[in-house]
């Protein structure tokens, strides 16, 4: 294992402790022999004659010796071998006054030194020392003086010996050009350091210093030359080839060097890289020349560059490392090795070493073996050395086999279930029972926090609370202890010993941590609470398992973050680094820490000082160390704009540039924001790690960069002993002027930013942070994906591949010394602006997580397919007291239900509802009340009242539907659903917008807007609900966007928040977790049958749940032709996907930078239909102007409407007059953006609503039967008008069905209302009771009133109606006899005469199309009045009580009573007669029936009669108790089943078995069910099995891109390229046989297909054809695609014999 953990920051001190080597004895003479001897050497101080060059000289006597007095400086001796050599010893001689304390160096080629031994107590004589395998080449061996013996003032070495043994040191040719003067045509961009020298400096590693590289070859010959020094002879030339090579050059000589001189010694007009060796016959001469005219072309600058040129005198025989490691093999590991062997092929030339493993816990980088539990295949890299040329191969790779203590038997318990997996099991039998009397037995104080979070999280899992104790342990216990651990494990790893207790063992608490994880992994899995018994030894294969969090560009709270904790420690994750500051997009720059720097703290959510380092201790309590990162000199515009503007040469680099004047004071700005946090007795950041960033910097200032990258590492290691990180950028790679420490861990990101193979070179730790698999931006940008590609990075990334996005890097060995381990990073690039929430991220975040943790921990695994992992994760799921989410059990997918219908345990003015969901999830209600009635009754709030949900929210996917009304005199703001988030610190000095999460409506012209607020964003929509109406709301949202659905339409998409700010905005994700907290609260009106899902459920789910009959697309799943595809979503994005009813997949046209571009999408809707209304989800790619047309032959268009005001991601909905169509078509000229072109996620159109018109024409009919003669004139204009508006509806063929009714009903009014004209004679008495009564000059009130009211009747005669003018006549009459109550009896029997002859007169002598019982009951009462009249001895009381009664008769006459309404409940009422309902109701129901009936045929019934019937037989329909069952819902259910059955070969076999035999059962229900509840549960079933079936999938893509495979000529594409692609071919074909294969899977191998069919690398550029037009590299090109079956069987022929070949030359 990669010990980059505690252990790195520490390194030095460690290998001061504990050295690899051992003392000796002196070996024999012939067995070793001294390549010291008579080698440069230097020294840095020495005493007189005494020199350096005395103890290398091969003398061992005190004359004869080096010697030294400057002892307090620590005085050094180095010698130079010349070349990197093998060494085996170092021997040193001393003098009496020899060295108590010293130290011993060694350094390669690229004099990197690293200690060999430090020798504290040294005896004098001869001392000799062991070589271990990691300082095995060396070319500088120094001996650093520490202390003298005895404190003397002077130390003398007599001999310094470097053995090295006989047989590995064959003959090695001397290099006669080696380090000579040397001359070239010209160096590459003028760059001194890629002059000549460095192709004869004896050097060719991966420094890219090391070499010469030309000027451009394609402007002129390039050259180089050496110059030997005098005329030398030789008969070899050897030429290491760097990556820009020459294809056609001389070798030439001369003695002169002069034009003209140079004589051939061969010609290549053909050439090859790498290694090239020319022997001939002797020559003699002094200069040697390389003359090119033609390279390889790599290269921007298009030089050739050579690494080295060698000279021999004598041949040089090749040996090709190559061949040898083509056959290489380590062979069996038997159980008595410890430690792996090496070899040595062609006669000891080439020796074969081991290099490194993956598995460091079983076979360490020393090669040593500590033996697994059982056998255990681990990857081991070796190195192949060529002792001649020096040349080097690494074999990597080689899986071996290590034999283990224990054989597994077949009897075993298989090992646990664990993410990541276990490393080693030998299991026992039997298991181990978690129970209420277990317990956590920990005798370590140091280890009770593991214990008490165990213990928390055993009873958030499985609800048992068991008890921590110091006691000793017994069965059934969990027993945490660091007694008795192994030793060979490292601190992270643990023994898992599961008997009848299961024991957790390890030697840091960070090791006992991860075991509980384990523990409670296996124990979750099982199912029962149990865990298979045997043993575990399990270890991580690197340290550092890391997640890096942006913060700075959205704020995280600090509750989310202790969240992310638990998360990651729950799959064994190391550490998480939190990126502080940066820079975003429209100046958003943010610090994320309380600061002492006055307006540096971020004002929209920080963590205070004690809150940050809290958290950090929190976390190691959880196995986590977390890094604190600050990002400079880059990204750094928050401390320019907030501290000082000076300290940024621009916006947001810091002034670091070394001639500027503004260096100095960025330093000690530096220096100052470390101090704050670092310094100190009690720092804010509290682990041994600190990420000093380095990300980014302009490239123009490398050396600027390098200069401050070595003060801020030095700054962080050496004042506050903390072992820097950075992100590996220009600045970390030594200079000509600066030489780095290489003490810092490098976050290695990008070969762009840094080159990676250089960085290796520098002898850095690495963790693998490169951007391929590792970045993921929420919404996606810069190339970075919005989530990681989760199966390939399973089945693709590891350890060793160093390879960024641009496919560009290094593979390394896995396991390779320098890999520290692994990081992914979830970067917020576009901070406040694109509507993410913590929960977005968290859902990418546990995308990563596991697939790191696996990688990093565990390794690849081959036995466990990416589906077994991902079905492993969903069971372990996202751990203990993990909040983010906020998923809830259910049995199902619906978590409640509320009726409404019933009230429990109340308290004062609060009380329960019950859950009908089964779950028992009961809610109480806080000041409210249930509407009247035992049956359909509704919540009713006022303002203050709202539910309190037993859950706090529920995270996405997710539907809530509701029936909602709000009150008309309702005017406040509605929370329908809120929760209230957990405080925060920052709380107490600013707002963050993270405090509230809710749903809820505002006041709005016209009712209330529907809105959401959460993280800081706002979303709001359009849609206006009215006040004093009921709706049916269902409300659901998913990762990407929220949706809502009013009375079963979709009206409502929230895809992103609403922004204010004037820059970059993105509409990344419009979701919300739904709060629970509070329900309902300032709603003014009623709720009801609120249900709550955990899913999204569809339109038609929808209808079903909420009784709505739901209106559906005639495009869903028709025929699709578009204008053309995006090249660059390879098919992916088709016009199919427009109208598939998923909102996650869309058509994306061509696309072009400007505005106009035309493009079209047309469905064939596959028949005939009148349209009205079009529905258009827009991505981002918006049309800014469309047409919106329909045809009936697909070839001629009609536009129906027009679009002139297009907006990027908006849901439109385009109204027009109902036309037929069979072709729809958004035919497309001008977009929103300039960059790309147009996208639909959904294109729906919807068919004109069946209006039935016959009532309306009708009354039309009748209206104009009428004639106007003898009607008043108003109420015949009002006839006229509404006759009018009734025939402007029945001609509008988009008239809904509610405007026909509404038309229908106003005319039938207005008839109704229709006066008839009151006749001269009529006029003429009312003229005559008007004047009599003036002549009585009465100031009466009523008296007058009456007056005024008939004289307004006698001014305006043609509105005056017969009804009118009766009522003023009777009412002026009856005022005049109230007014005189002193009048005569005879007086007053004349007046009642007159009203009597009135009556007769105008009213009863024509009484056609008045009411009979009316007129009967005027008559009776004239027959009264005139007897009382006729009767002598009648009082004044009796005349005035008959004009009475006669006026009241008269005016009831013409009273208008309305029975339209009762009639049409009565026909209503007896359609449910028929039905099953009970006879008692039923009996009601008919005598309710019965008694409207009569009134409504009784044409005297008042309109209180009418209402009091209406009301009477509506309370009888809803008294109906129903006996019978609904069995509409199964009968739709076994018809589309009984569809899908008939087609069940376009099925995907595994999806709909059983599918028959769940029919079979359906339709045994439906004859013989007895219950309603027995039909829903057959419903329910039977309609889970049709949704869970799933369509096959379509691999034309896949058989496209399979013979385009089969044409290629593999031969002609390096090994390794063609490897991969043949490999992923028969991967391909064998998933296109699965017949079980998911499209998701299909779309998957294609684009990994396509992937490796990109990364193909020629063998010789010269030798491949490129395909014209990209067409073979494109499956969806139409003219591939429509290449004919003969060309494609040709081609598919020739590629399988080309494949075929190939594969018989690979083996």
């Amino acid at each position: 294992m990669k010990r980059t953990n505690k252990a790195i920051c520490l390194l030095l001190a460690l290998l001061m402790l504990v050295p690899s080597f051992g003392q000796i004895s002196v070996q024999a003479a012939d067995t070793y022999e001294n390549i010291a001897k008579d080698k440069p050497v230097t020294a840095t101080s020495s005493i007189g004659e005494h020199l350096p060059e005395l103890a290398v000289d091969g003398i061992k006597t005190s004359e004869s010796s080096w010697a030294t007095d400057a002892i307090s400086e620590n005085p050094s001796l180095t010698v130079n071998l010349g070349a990197e050599e093998k060494i085996a010893q170092i021997a040193l001689t001393w003098n009496e006054d020899f060295a108590f304390k010293y130290r011993v160096f060694t350094a390669g080629s690229n004099e990197q030194y690293s200690l060999l031994v430090f020798h504290e107590e040294g005896t004098g004589g001869e001392e000799i020392w062991d070589v271990s395998e990691d300082h095995a080449a060396v070319q500088y061996v120094k001996i650093e003086l520490v202390e003298a013996k005895g404190g003397e003032d002077s130390i003398g070495l007599q001999e310094l010996e470097v053995l090295q043994k006989k047989e590995d040191t064959p003959a090695q040719p001397e290099n006669l050009a080696l380090n000579k003067p040397a001359y070239a045509s010209g160096n590459e961009a003028g760059l001194d350091r890629l002059g000549p020298a460095g192709a004869f400096d004896g050097k060719w590693s991966d420094d890219y210093d090391e070499r010469w590289s030309s000027g451009n070859i394609t402007q002129s010959p390039q050259w180089i030359y050496v110059d030997l020094e005098e005329e030398t002879t030789f008969s070899c030339i050897r030429i290491y080839w760097q990556e820009a090579y020459a294809t056609a050059y001389e070798l030439q000589y001369s003695n002169t060097a002069e034009e003209g001189s140079w004589t051939s010694i061969t010609a290549v007009d053909d050439g090859e890289g790498g290694w090239v060796t020319f022997n001939f016959d002797p020559i003699t001469a002094r200069y040697v020349r390389l003359y090119a005219t033609a390279s390889n072309g790599v290269g921007s600058n298009k030089p050739i560059s050579v690494w080295e040129m060698m000279i021999h005198a004598s041949h040089y025989e090749d040996i090709s490392l190559d061949d040898i490691a083509e056959d290489f093999t380590v062979g069996t590991i038997t159980p008595d090795m410890t430690k792996m062997p090496s070899f040595s092929f062609a006669d000891g030339r080439v020796s074969a070493e081991f290099f490194c493993s993956d598995t460091d816990d079983v076979v360490d980088d020393e090669g040593s073996i500590t033996q697994p539990l059982v056998d255990k295949d681990i990857l081991v890299t070796y190195v192949l050395k060529d002792k001649v040329s020096g040349e080097e191969k690494q074999v990597m790779n080689l899986e071996v086999n290590i034999p283990g203590q224990y054989h597994p038997e077949a009897s075993d318990n298989p090992a646990p279930v664990t993410l990541p997996s276990l490393q080693e099991w030998k299991g026992a039998s039997g298991k181990f029972t978690l129970s209420e009397e277990s317990r956590i037995c920990v005798e370590d104080d140091t280890l009770m926090q593991a214990a008490l979070i165990t213990q928390a999280d055993i009873s958030d899992l499985f609800g048992m609370e068991i008890e921590v104790t110091k006691d000793a342990a017994r069965a059934g216990d969990i027993v945490l202890t660091t007694e008795g651990a192994d030793p060979a494990i490292s601190e992270q790893g643990y023994i898992l010993d599961i008997q009848d207790q299961v024991t957790v063992r390890a030697s840091a608490y960070q090791g006992v941590f991860f075991g509980t994880r384990s523990v409670l992994q296996a124990l979750l899995y099982s199912g029962d609470e149990t865990i298979a018994k045997g043993i575990a030894r399990d270890y991580p294969k690197y340290g550092i398992r890391k997640f890096t969090l942006d913060v700075a560009r959205k704020y995280m709270p600090m509750s989310y973050l202790k969240d992310l904790v638990r998360y990651a420690s729950w799959y064994k994750m190391s550490d998480i680094q939190i990126h502080l500051n940066d820079t975003s997009y429209n100046d958003h720059s943010r610090f994320r820490l309380e600061s002492d720097i006055e307006g540096l703290t971020a004002e929209d959510g920080y963590y205070t000082k004690d809150e940050y380092r809290d958290f950090q201790y929190y976390a190691q309590d959880y196995g986590i160390r977390i890094i604190s990162e600050f990002d400079t000199p880059a990204h750094s515009q928050v401390f320019i704009d907030n501290v000082d503007p000076s300290l940024g040469f621009d916006k947001t680099h810091l002034d670091i540039r070394l001639d500027s004047e503004n260096k100095d004071k960025v330093y000690q700005f530096i220096a100052d924001l470390y101090d704050e946090y670092l310094g100190g007795d009690d720092p804010v950041f509290v682990t041994d790690m600190f990420n000093v960033g380095l990300d980014e910097y302009n490239s123009n200032y490398k050396e600027d960069m390098t200069q401050y990258t070595k003060y801020v590492m030095e700054l962080v290691h050496d004042r506050y002993g903390k072992t820097p990180m950075a992100w590996a950028s220009m600045g970390c790679l030594d200079s000509t002027q600066t030489t780095l420490p290489d003490y810092p861990v490098m976050d290695a990101w990008a070969n762009y930013a840094i080159n990676l193979k250089s960085l290796f070179a520098q002898g850095y730790q690495l963790v693998n942070a490169t951007n391929k698999y590792g970045y993921v931006v929420p919404g996606g940008n810069n190339g970075y994906p919005d989530f990681p590609k989760e199966e390939e990075i399973y089945y693709n990334m590891s350890a060793g591949k160093f390879i960024d996005k641009n496919n560009a890097g290094v593979t390394v060995a896995e396991g390779h010394p320098q890999i520290a381990g692994g990081s992914a990073t979830l970067w917020n690039d576009r901070g406040i602006f694109n509507g993410i929430s913590v929960y977005d991220v968290f859902a990418r975040t546990k995308s990563i997580i596991p697939l790191y943790a696996q990688a990093y921990w565990y390794g690849q695994d081959e036995d466990l397919s990416y589906e077994e992992f991902k079905a492993e994760q969903e069971i372990l799921g996202d751990g203990p007291q993990v909040e983010s989410s906020h998923r809830i059990e259910s049995a199902d997918s619906m978590i409640c239900s509320f009726d409404m219908n019933e009230a429990k345990n109340e308290e004062g003015d609060s009380f329960e509802i019950s859950d009908h969901s089964g779950n028992g999830y009961d809610a109480r209600v806080v000041q409210g009340e249930l509407s009247s009635g035992t049956q359909d009754r509704q919540l009713v709030l006022e303002n203050d009242g709202y539910i309190e949900m037993r859950h706090r929210s529920l995270g996405w996917p997710y539907t809530v539907a509701f029936e909602l009304k709000i009150n008309e005199s309702s005017d406040d703001e509605i929370v329908l659903f809120e929760e209230q988030m957990p405080r925060e610190e920052c709380n107490e000095t600013i707002t963050t917008g993270y405090e509230t999460r809710k749903i809820y409506m505002k006041r709005t012209d016209g009712g209330y807007q529907l809105m959401f607020d959460r993280d800081n964003y706002h979303f709001e929509s359009d849609y206006v609900f009215e006040t004093g109406k009921v709706y049916k709301i269902a409300f659901e949202s998913n990762q990407k966007t929220s949706e809502v659905f009013v009375d079963g339409r979709h009206e409502i998409t929230f895809s992103g928040p609403v922004l204010t700010n004037s820059g970059n905005k993105w509409y990344d994700s419009g979701s919300i977790y739904l709060p629970l907290q509070k329900v309902g609260q300032g709603l003014n009106g009623t709720i009801d049958d609120l249900m709550v899902f955990d899913r999204e459920l569809d339109e038609e789910e929808i209808g079903e749940i909420q009784d709505i009959e739901i209106e559906r697309s005639v495009t869903l799943n028709k025929p699709v032709t578009v204008s053309s595809l995006d090249p660059l979503s390879q098919g992916k994005q088709n016009g199919e996907n427009a109208v598939d009813g998923d909102s996650d997949t869309r058509w994306t046209s061509n696309r072009a930078n400007g505005y106009d571009l035309n493009e079209w999408i047309v469905v064939d809707l596959q028949g005939t239909y009148t349209l009205n209304r079009v529905e258009i989800d827009w991505e981002a790619a918006a049309g800014a102007v469309y047409e919106v047309q329909v045809s009936m032959d697909g070839e001629t268009y009609t536009t129906v409407a027009a679009v002139n005001d297009g907006k990027a991601s908006e849901n439109r909905v385009i109204s027009f007059e109902p036309t037929e169509a069979a072709y729809l078509k958004i035919n497309c000229t001008k977009k929103v953006s300039n960059r790309y072109g147009y996208s639909i996620w959904e294109l729906r159109a919807f068919k004109a609503a069946q209006v039935d018109k016959g009532t309306l024409a009708e009354a039309i009919d009748a209206a104009k039967a009428i004639e106007e003669e003898g009607h008043t004139t108003d109420s015949w204009t009002a006839l006229q008008d509404a006759l009018a508006a009734a025939e402007t509806i029945m001609t509008d063929e988009g008239a809904t069905q509610e405007q026909v009714d509404q038309a229908a009903s106003a005319l039938q009014s207005a008839m109704d209302a229709l006066q008839v004209k009151a006749s001269a004679s009529a006029l003429n008495a009312l003229q005559d009771m008007v004047d009599k009564a003036n002549a009585l000059g009465s100031d009466d009130e009523a008296l007058n009133a009456a007056i005024e009211a008939a004289q307004a009747l006698l001014d305006d005669p043609d509105n005056a109606s017969v009804t009118a003018v009766v009522s003023a006549l009777l009412e002026l009459s009856e005022a005049m006899q109230d007014l005189n109550t002193d009048e005569s009896t005879e007086a007053l029997r004349k007046d009642v005469q007159a009203t009597i002859d009135f009556i007769n007169e105008n009213i009863l002598n024509d009484v056609e199309g008045l009411r009979p019982g009316k007129v009967e009951a005027l008559k009776d009462a004239v027959k009264a009045a005139q007897d009382v009249v006729n009767d002598p001895t009648a009082t004044a009381d009796a005349l005035k009580a008959v004009n009475k009664a006669m006026t009241k008769a008269a005016q009831e006459l013409w009273e208008i009573v309305s029975k339209a309404e009762l009639n049409a409940l009565i026909e209503a009422a007896n359609g449910y007669l028929d039905g099953d309902y009970t006879a008692e109701s039923l009996q009601a129901l008919q005598t309710a029936i019965e008694a409207a009936q009569a009134v409504a045929g009784n044409d005297d019934a008042t309109t209180a009669e009418v209402t009091q019937a209406i009301t009477s037989l509506s309370d009888a329909i809803a008294n109906l108790e129903k006996i019978t069952l609904d069995t509409s819902a199964l009968e739709h259910e076994i018809e589309l089943v009984n569809e899908m059955l008939a087609n069940i070969g376009n099925y995907v076999p595994s999806s709909v078995e059983g599918l028959q035999e769940k029919l079979d059962a359906a339709k045994k229900v439906l004859s013989n069910a007895t219950s309603q509840a027995e039909i829903d549960e057959a419903t329910k079933s039977l309609r889970e099995a049709r949704l869970n079936a799933r369509t096959k999938a379509d691999v034309s893509a896949l058989e496209k891109l399979i013979a385009y495979v089969n044409s290629l000529d593999l031969r002609a594409y390096t090994a390794e390229s063609a490897d991969s692609v043949l490999v992923l071919t028969d991967r391909v074909l064998a998933k296109m046989n699965d017949p079980q294969i998911t499209q998701e899977e299909v779309d998957a191998l294609a684009e990994e297909l396509q992937i490796a069919i990109d990364a193909l690398q020629p063998v010789s550029e010269e030798n491949v054809t490129t395909p014209d037009d990209g067409m073979a590299l494109d499956p969806t090109n139409t003219a591939a695609a429509n290449m004919s079956g003969m060309m494609i069987a040709l081609m598919a022929a020739a590629g399988a014999a080309a494949i075929a070949a190939y594969r018989r030359k690979r083996s």
